[in-house]
């Protein structure tokens, strides 16, 4: 995380994390009008204090949108389910949903395989949205699911180069890192900024909510509001800012999630995209031959792997030489490095876990 810090200007950063913070700090300026500070995000004031206020609340921006960035590893470790509270719940519910999906599908399939051209076209369509639903919104079956749905969105596309390729993304992401081009390193920024957005709301407005719900709890004139509830007097009530915001602050969480999920896969298809598209490369860089057959690519990647974990030779019978590695890709630098190792990261551990 601390290589993106020169990068804290940059549109993914004022997206993932920046945006999220303002619209916290102005829910909260509405909540406690009382502290003076936060003022000008009730009103538009030119005023030389409004001003004065203003370059404060732009440092308390950045420094809580920096925050974020620190704790980004650890929202996303915490939303899939591998630290309590969330962990505690199990995975039982997740599991049984993609048992179900599995067995509708093979039932499915046992009955195309019988039935052949009479089988209709609405259970094809069904048996083709089971299958992709499986690939995408769960991992394969080998391995456990996870307690949420956005943890086993994660775990499917971290495990796709070691099911498809025999490539253990562990190490190899920021060895791929350097044979992908920049347009295509900043498609995985945007991506992956698209999710931090929606993630980063999902873990502030929970805090709106909160100091929404105390402050309803503490200023609503509750003898007054019942006597105008048994009167029938309620369409003339006044409502105060704080159980609006509070209100909207609870649909955000929910419209948050569902969108972290729905980016998030947005997000692995990019990931996945880069496996597909730059592992020949980075078999040239690594200074050998093409495999020639899948065979032998999955041979020659699993003796990849060893030797980069556990620094075992490799046999030359599945890693031939094929001279000097290729120069990296035009336009390549260093920076891209620190701009994928969010996302290495995030491979590296996802495939760690599994």
């Amino acid at each position: 995380m601390f290589a993106s810090f020169p990068k804290l200007f940059d549109k993914n950063f004022v997206v993932g994390f920046l945006l999220p913070v303002v619209l916290g700090l102005i829910a909260v300026a509405w909540l406690c009008p009382e502290i003076a500070v936060l003022k000008p995000l009730r009103s538009v004031s030119a005023s030389e204090k409004a001003l004065g206020d203003f370059t404060y609340i732009a440092l308390l921006t950045y420094v809580l949108a920096i925050l974020l960035v620190t704790t980004n590893t650890l929202q996303y470790r915490l939303l899939e389910g591998y630290l309590p509270p969330i962990a505690w719940r199990g995975a039982q519910k997740h599991s049984a949903k993609r048992q179900a999906l599995v067995d509708e599908y093979g039932v499915l399939m046992d009955r195309w395989r019988v039935e052949k051209a009479a089988f209709p076209a609405t259970d094809r369509a069904r048996a083709d949205a089971l299958k992709l639903r499986l690939t995408v919104e769960y991992p394969p079956t080998r391995l456990a699911a996870m307690p949420t749905a956005f943890g086993n969105i994660i775990r499917a596309f971290e495990s796709y180069p070691l099911d498809v390729y025999g490539v253990d993304a562990t190490p190899m992401w920021i060895r791929l890192a350097s044979v992908i081009p920049k347009e295509f390193g900043e498609g995985l920024e945007d991506a992956r900024a698209q999710v931090n957005v929606f993630l980063n709301l999902v873990f502030i407005m929970p805090v709106i909510f909160v100091i929404a719900t105390l402050r309803t709890i503490t200023d609503t004139p509750w003898r007054a509001f019942l006597t105008a509830a048994q009167n029938g007097q309620l369409a003339g009530w006044r409502l105060l800012p704080a159980p609006m915001i509070g209100v909207a602050a609870l649909l955000l969480v929910i419209l948050g999630y569902r969108m972290a999920l729905a980016s998030a896969k947005a997000w692995g298809v990019v990931v996945k995209s880069a496996f597909d598209c730059f592992l020949p490369q980075l078999v040239m860089q690594l200074g050998y031959a093409p495999p020639a057959s899948e065979e032998e690519r999955r041979a020659f990647w699993g003796q990849i792997n060893s030797r980069i974990v556990y620094w075992q030779s490799v046999d030359p019978a599945h890693c031939k030489l094929a001279g000097a590695p290729v120069a990296p890709p035009k336009g390549w630098s260093r920076s891209l490095l620190d701009r994928l190792g969010g996302q290495g990261n995030r491979v590296k551990e996802g495939v760690r876990r599994g």
